[in-house]
């Protein structure tokens, strides 16, 4: 009973992070479709744009994974286990494994979404996203 509700617990927790690095990386996008239209209009061209903002995704997913796993060991050893003690049919076993399944699932995130955000974002040609800028 204990691993299938750990699991689901788990797996809702993991899809509402998802959910909120997804929801980072669009709002981070369409924040800044000034500025990227500005860029382009200086001489950036939408490769080096694409190749920024999926770099910035993935440090996005990496601060994500690296300050999730600190949280969840300090929440693992200092909680978990404390409460796992006083229960005699419970074992306690620390593991990292569902940070490692999970971590390539986040960097795809991280790398995906933002490309097709830009690439939906900055379909208008440049003076068309200056111009809607002004109004």
């Amino acid at each position: 009973m204990f691993k299938v509700v750990g699991g689901l617990l788990t797996s809702v927790l993991a899809l509402i992070g998802i959910l909120n690095l997804i929801n980072t990386l669009v709002t981070s996008v369409l924040s800044r479709r000034l500025e990227l239209a500005m860029l382009e209009a200086v001489g950036m061209t939408k490769r080096i744009q694409r190749t920024s903002i999926c770099f910035e995704g993935i440090v996005y997913g990496g601060l994500a994974l690296i300050f999730g796993m600190i949280l969840s060991s300090a929440f693992s050893v200092l909680l978990v286990k404390s409460i796992g003690m006083e229960m005699w049919f419970y074992t306690y076993r620390f593991t990292l494994m569902p940070i490692m399944i999970v971590t390539p699932v986040i960097l795809m995130v991280a790398m995906i979404i933002p490309v097709v955000i830009y690439s939906r974002t900055m379909k208008e040609t440049v003076v068309e996203r200056l111009r809607l800028a002004d109004a």
